[in-house]
């Protein structure tokens, strides 16, 4: 009997061993494959975050964690059981979106990046880190692309927190992309002022709530941005401590002050040195003092006609000035001039207007 089990002792030892052997070796064969034609990494397991994915890597007999951004993968394989952990599925999905957002803006396809954009950012959560980052910076990308930036007001304020709290993406950095779209010394986007032909104020709101205050004067330069929308005059607020973009909003919303005492300090206040200002902030002031003159003219004709000379100032800018700005000071110094019987004048704005608009139709192309 001992000689028996000896006699089949090794070969069913040797079996044993090959099965726990391709048993390991099964388990170890799941990788996360990268983009940009990086090596996949051999994984242990996996664990899906709102930004990134963090993995567990066996290199020999050390176990080490590597984080990674959702949009730099191209896949995961599944566990040993078929399945992927929870949330892997969504980041994949948001991160593809993300990806191919990017890419198509390297190409000109800013229709196309915005819907994937807006795809990425749907599939949330709106959690203010990298990815957040980016998917609001392709958006306001592909507006200004557009040359509309109505849609994207809340989200070009927001990014604009982010890169003041220190949280910005480096997806757009280098040859491809013209430099970053925030303005460092206010943490404005200066192509897309609060501005447009077609904004609502109500989901402009809604769509500031559903992103986190950032900072201590996020909710004061929310609430500005939307008074200058809306042109509902300032707000009760202290200028002591205010940062030196959210000191600017203020200053244009007492332009639309019921007081005109206020609105001529906040007019020598904002003009104060305009000359050496650049020239996108030169455009802001010059659009809001001049529609502001305008709308509290009346019937005076020298009033009116100073409102229409800070909008000439706007156009006197040329491509310097935001496509937005450039566009409704036109439309606006146009009515200005035809209100006070000028209407030759206006005929050469409107002329000028339609020789100029630029189209707001972009290119297309595969996803």
């Amino acid at each position: 009997m001992i000689r028996r089990s000896r006699r089949w002792h090794g070969p069913m030892a040797v079996i044993a061993a090959l099965a726990i052997v391709t048993m390991a070796a099964g388990a170890a064969d799941r990788f996360v494959h990268r983009r940009s034609g990086l090596q996949p990494w051999r994984v242990d397991r996996v664990v899906a975050t709102p930004d990134e994915l963090v993995a567990s890597i066996s290199d020999r007999g050390l176990v080490r964690e590597e984080r990674i951004a959702w949009d730099r993968i191209a896949a995961v394989d599944p566990a040993s059981d078929g399945t992927l952990e929870v949330g892997v599925s969504d980041g994949l999905a948001k991160g593809d979106r993300i990806w191919r957002g990017i890419r198509r803006l390297q190409r000109g396809d800013a229709r196309l990046a915005r819907t994937a954009f807006e795809d990425a950012w749907e599939l949330g959560p709106r959690i203010p880190g990298e990815l957040a980052a980016a998917t609001l910076e392709g958006l306001v990308r592909a507006g200004i692309a557009l040359g509309d930036t109505d849609g994207t007001l809340a989200e070009a304020l927001v990014l604009g927190e982010l890169a003041m709290a220190g949280r910005r993406s480096d997806r757009f950095d280098g040859a491809a992309f013209s430099g970053s779209v925030v303005d460092e010394a206010t943490g404005l986007v200066p192509d897309a002022p609060p501005v447009g032909d077609d904004i609502d104020p109500i989901a402009l709101r809604r769509r500031l709530r559903d992103t986190p205050i950032l900072s201590d004067t996020s909710e004061a330069r929310r609430d500005l941005w939307v008074r200058l929308v809306e042109r509902a005059g300032p707000p009760d607020l202290a200028e002591r401590g205010l940062d030196e973009g959210t000191r600017l909003l203020l200053d244009l919303t007492r332009l639309d002050a019921e007081d005109p005492q206020v609105r001529t300090a906040a007019r020598r206040r904002v003009l104060d040195r305009i000359d050496e200002m650049p020239a996108w902030r030169i455009a802001w002031i010059r659009w809001f003092a001049g529609s502001a003159a305008i709308a509290f003219a009346g019937d005076d004709r020298e009033a009116v006609l100073a409102g229409v000379l800070d909008l000439i100032n706007v156009l006197a800018l040329e491509d310097a000035a935001p496509l937005t700005i450039r566009r409704a000071a036109l439309h606006l110094a146009a009515d200005a001039l035809a209100r006070i019987d000028r209407d030759d004048d206006a005929a050469v704005l409107r002329a000028i207007l339609a020789f100029e608009h630029p189209a707001r139709s972009g290119t297309e192309s595969a996803p």
